[in-house]
């Protein structure tokens, strides 16, 4: 399993959905946040989720996401990459 991460300075794409830490100079700290699909008005939209429950459209200028965080490797049990949808079905 490959365990690189990227650097986004925007909302990434719908195939690189999951879970991704968020670097803000607001922050003391990196949060972890997820990116997926939401469905709007027009189809789905791209969005990060926070986990205090509230969705965002953009990344502040001065801030950018590093991800996605891979699961772990555990002996014995199966993983696959995470998909992320936001509420209602997967909009792969």
């Amino acid at each position: 399993m490959d365990n690189q991460m990227t650097r986004y300075t925007s909302i990434p794409p719908a195939e690189a959905n999951g879970l991704y830490w968020y670097f803000s100079p607001r922050f003391a700290s990196p949060e972890p946040v997820l990116v997926g699909s939401k469905m709007g008005e027009d189809g789905p939209i791209q969005m990060i989720k926070r986990f205090n429950g509230g969705f965002q459209r953009f990344i502040d200028a001065d801030a950018f996401l590093l991800g996605p965080v891979q699961p772990p490797v555990v002996e014995g049990v199966a993983t696959s990459a995470p998909t992320a949808t936001l509420g209602g079905k997967n909009h792969e």
